[in-house]
């Protein structure tokens, strides 16, 4: 009777152990699943900073994401690259970049849903996704953009034309840097626009792609994306 009493305790207490892993599995399911929802969330809203919190650091520096990264600090290269401190950009200047670039990210992913999650034997889990891109990537990839170089210099030219006197004054009372600083702040909507209209135009349709994201847990226990490809 002891014995058979031992042994429904044993299979008794075998289920519950096997009914609290289970539990415990679907919930760590659930947590891969909001953090890969919430990377994907902040970056279909254009949002790379709050991307961020849901990713390792290697996906922005290094990985799939690197590139947007150094898109979203388009001002500091920008400035950089035409030899003006960005403290210099007006308001409307510093507007219009920010416009264009939180347009092209938000415009990236139209739309995602979450598929199935798995966690791994080597502990880390993956998620796969439909995500719907807002561009059409193959098109953005082999766009001719060659004559692009040449209508920002018309944009230029055509505004220091129209201006050369003011200019010119600038130049004479201020120096050179000021001057540069007016024309820039000048043109710069007009060519964020032309940009935004040359890509949009260059792009259009979308694209929908099957993603694979790869997660692992951080010292604290939450779920970080440290990889995602797309697999199509």
């Amino acid at each position: 009777m002891k014995k058979s009493l031992c042994l429904i305790l044993s299979i008794m207490l075998a289920l519950a152990m096997s009914f609290a892993l289970t539990g415990c599995g679907e919930d760590e399911t659930a947590a891969v699943k909001e953090a890969a929802d919430g990377c994907l969330a902040a970056m279909q809203a254009g949002d790379f900073e709050k991307a961020k919190e849901f990713c390792t650091d290697e996906v922005f520096e290094t990985g799939a994401l690197s590139s947007f990264e150094q898109f979203d600090n388009i001002t500091d290269s920008l400035t950089e690259s035409i030899g003006i401190d960005e403290e210099d950009l007006s308001d409307d200047a510093k507007a219009s970049v920010e416009e264009f670039k939180a347009g092209f990210l938000k415009s990236l992913i139209s739309s995602y849903t979450i598929n199935d999650a798995t966690i791994n034997d080597d502990g880390t889990a993956t998620v796969n996704a439909e995500v719907t891109y807002g561009l059409d990537v193959d098109k953005l990839a082999s766009a001719d953009f060659s004559s692009a170089s040449s209508d920002a210099e018309k944009i230029v030219t055509d505004y220091m034309t129209e201006h050369q006197s003011e200019i010119m004054k600038v130049y004479q009372e201020q120096g050179q840097d000021k001057a540069m600083v007016q024309v820039v702040n000048a043109v710069l909507p007009d060519l964020m626009d032309y940009l935004t209209k040359m890509i949009n135009d260059a792009a259009e349709g979308e694209t929908v792609e099957n993603s694979v994201l790869t997660l692992e847990q951080n010292d604290d226990g939450a779920w970080l994306v440290k990889e995602m490809k797309a697999t199509k």
